[in-house]
């Protein structure tokens, strides 16, 4: 396999409904196939959700033979459409697509793993419970299929700084921007001006719907249906706390657990008991997606940080 390279930005994969979703792709150069990962979220990944918070991690396994894509969400980014709100039902279907198109490019043998930290870990779960049958690993950090126990109402109580002064306005920030990606054929304008015409403000979920009404129970992923291999980490001082133990007992693939002491930021980098989080993610990936017989799928499932 060569060292070198390749990086393709802005590829639009259709959707079963024909909105084309915008990915950058890095792998190997020199026509190599192999297992791919995904990384879908809303953060734009010609900005922070790509260049500054996923690439490095991109770059790290496509280094050692894996082709590596980061997506924008429907109606977000550089990805046509209008966004349906926030952690909408049709994002794990939109997620099962992207799987099964990057399995069928040339450079992918069939093997897929998803991973994020936060929404798009959330996306993970949510696409794993559509059954993608090229879907074969994923590893979901700081992420919970209930987004109502784990962000709305913490233990019953309304998060209200976090969602209503914190994410929910960085957020609408975030989506009357731009597409980064600026074409010179002027796409990037009409894909702007579609997403102001028809995209909701985020904000206003969290007014509308201060109880567990349908619109939160529309998002609740099923993490009994999950049938790939499962890494849940999260962080005793992490919003979902409660919910990522919960999503573990629930899922009946082969699983493993990993709480440590950290807040909602990747293992590697925590304060306190820093773990080693991308080799871990990495072991997990290389045991589902490549056949490696590291033999992590025999060691203790369940890894905890007592605290004192």
């Amino acid at each position: 396999m060569s060292n070198k390279l390749l990086t393709e930005r802005n590829i639009l994969v259709p959707m079963r409904d024909g909105v084309a979703l915008a990915v950058d792709i890095i792998r190997p150069a020199g026509g190599h196939r192999g297992p791919a990962i995904l990384n879908f979220n809303p953060y734009h990944k010609d900005g922070r959700g790509g260049r500054t918070s996923v690439e490095s991690v991109h770059r790290h396994f496509a280094a050692r033979g894996y082709a590596a894509v980061t997506a924008d969400l429907r109606g977000l980014g550089s990805s046509g459409g209008t966004s349906p709100g926030l952690f909408a039902p049709g994002e794990g279907q939109d997620g099962h697509d992207l799987v099964e198109w990057i399995a069928a490019q040339p450079w992918c043998d069939g093997n897929v793993g998803m991973w994020g930290v936060s929404y798009p870990g959330i996306t993970a779960l949510s696409t794993a419970a559509t059954r993608p049958p090229h879907l074969k690993a994923i590893v979901p950090i700081h992420a919970t299929s209930d987004l109502h126990r784990g962000v709305v109402s913490l233990g019953g109580t309304a998060s209200g700084f976090w969602m209503r002064a914190d994410w929910g306005p960085r957020m609408v920030a975030y989506n009357l921007m731009p597409p980064q990606w600026q074409d010179s054929d002027g796409r990037w304008a009409r894909t702007w001006a579609e997403h102001l015409e028809g995209n909701p403000p985020w904000l206003a979920a969290f007014v509308h719907h201060p109880g567990f009404d349908e619109f939160w129970r529309s998002r609740v992923a099923d993490m009994s249906r999950i049938e790939c291999p499962t890494f849940n980490i999260c962080g005793w001082r992490d919003l979902y706390t409660d919910c990522t133990p919960r999503d573990f007992a629930a899922i009946h693939a082969p699983k493993r657990l990993l709480m440590g002491p950290w807040k909602h930021e990747f293992p590697d980098t925590g304060k306190e008991a820093p773990a080693a989080g991308l080799a871990d993610m990495e072991r997990w990936f290389d045991r589902w997606l490549m056949g490696t017989q590291n033999g992590i799928e025999h060691e203790p499932p369940v890894n905890l940080y007592i605290q004192g």
